[in-house]
């Protein structure tokens, strides 16, 4: 399988950091991560939501800068990230 990764712009009055992640890389093989940069200050969590809108994962990262999500575990189809910094959200999704 072959996952594709979509940027999400988000409209909210609560604060949103778009711009400080880099997500990559766009598309990815079975047994490869997705991997989250932060070039501006650490993230703290990653909820990893289905399309149906459940929870299926939270990664809890420890005030990290770069982190790697492997991916093999995930079905077919697409998921949320919403991934969490300093009371922050930036929303991405991957599509497998």
């Amino acid at each position: 399988s072959v996952f594709g990764l979509i940027s999400l712009e988000t409209l909210s009055v609560e604060p949103t950091l778009n711009n400080e992640f880099n997500v990559y890389p766009t598309i990815v093989n079975n047994g490869s991560n997705i991997n989250i940069v932060d070039t501006k200050a650490a993230i703290e969590t990653v909820d990893i939501y289905s399309v149906t809108g459940r929870l299926v994962q939270t990664i809890e990262v420890s005030n990290q800068s770069n982190i790697a999500i492997p991916i093999n575990q995930y079905a077919s189809g697409m998921y949320f990230l919403t991934i969490n910094k300093n009371k922050a959200n930036t929303y991405k999704f991957i599509v497998k």
